[in-house]
């Protein structure tokens, strides 16, 4: 999914490789750090990557995806997150009241720190989740065919939450790094013992020595 043409739109200006779907050719996502993070001397930033994030969480169903497949086939529709929905209503996967049947959302209308954007129509119902990936440059389009997977509903939606830490210990966030929790004292909930490290762009913690690593 990370490599599938989604095509070039008039609306992407990814020009000739500027969009996802471009940039990832022959990339080894499997090589790629789970959790990476820049700090500059005043913010930190982390990123999740979304390949490890859905590996983690989810497992392929074929079945249930071609069930899908052959629904949007047969009604001449395009593979996405409103086929989904129409998909599910006829499955009689509906949503009513506060009876949680499934949920549409997109990861670019919420604070998260995953590496990609993805729409999605979680359907805690029969706990299946039904996933595209953006793979243009505009992210009001070039989006994946759906896929569908068997997925941990907990561990799915935690998309705002990491660690950094060294040997002498670790903080956490639940917030896209915005705040920090630890048992320390330190500006913001970062250890006072922590430091930008002199030609990175990472922490470095001045009892011992380690880079601070993130995960």
């Amino acid at each position: 999914m990370f490599v599938e043409n989604t095509g070039m739109a008039m609306m992407d200006s990814g020009g000739d490789n500027g969009r996802n779907w471009q940039r990832n050719q022959g990339v080894d996502f499997r090589k790629m750090p789970r959790v990476d993070y820049e700090y500059d001397g005043q913010y930190t930033t982390v990123t999740r990557s979304l390949f490890h994030h859905l590996d983690d969480c989810c497992e392929f169903d074929p079945i249930e995806n071609k069930k899908f497949a052959n629904y949007c086939k047969r009604r001449d529709m395009p593979s996405n997150t409103n086929s989904v929905e129409e998909y599910l209503y006829e499955k009689d996967i509906v949503d009513q009241g506060d009876v949680y049947k499934y949920h549409t959302d997109n990861t670019y209308n919420n604070e998260n720190i995953m590496s990609q954007v993805m729409q999605y129509v979680a359907a805690g119902a029969i706990d299946k989740v039904y996933i595209s990936i953006h793979g243009g440059a505009d992210v009001r389009g070039g989006y994946t065919d759906i896929k569908v997977f068997d997925f941990d509903t907990d561990m799915f939606f935690m998309m705002t939450d990491c660690r950094l830490g060294c040997k002498c210990g670790e903080v956490y966030s639940d917030d896209c790094a915005q705040h920090w929790y630890d048992n320390w004292f330190g500006k913001d909930g970062i250890p006072s013992c922590w430091s930008k490290h002199m030609f990175r762009d990472k922490y470095q913690c001045k009892v011992c020595r380690e880079i601070v690593w993130a995960c």
